[in-house]
């Protein structure tokens, strides 16, 4: 299974590195359930402030899109995740794409 995501985007206030798609099981009510756990390695290159990021992740079985907004210092680095648990074990052609703006 290949597993791709995007890397080095610069957006106004904040750069992606890398986008980093695995398989990975959750915990759904109790339930395990597998899907794949998306991260997300920025930096803030504007000032202090909330950045909004949306990912998507495709597959063979479509696309799910997930947002989150974060607070991050000028100058900082970090991981942001996501776990998408909505695909399948059966999916193929699994890729992911993010972006970052200010909010």
């Amino acid at each position: 299974m290949a597993l791709t995501g995007c890397f080095e985007q610069i957006f106004g206030g904040c750069k992606i590195d890398n986008v980093d798609v695995q398989p990975d099981i959750f915990f759904i009510n109790g339930q395990a359930d597998a899907g794949f756990r998306v991260g997300v390695l920025t930096e803030r290159t504007g000032r202090d402030g909330e950045l909004d990021f949306e990912v998507t992740l495709s597959s063979t079985e479509g696309d799910v899109v997930k947002t989150r907004s974060i607070f991050m210092k000028e100058g900082q680095r970090g991981t942001v995740q996501f776990q998408f648990h909505e695909p399948t074990i059966n999916a193929q052609q699994v890729t992911a794409h993010a972006t970052c703006t200010p909010a």
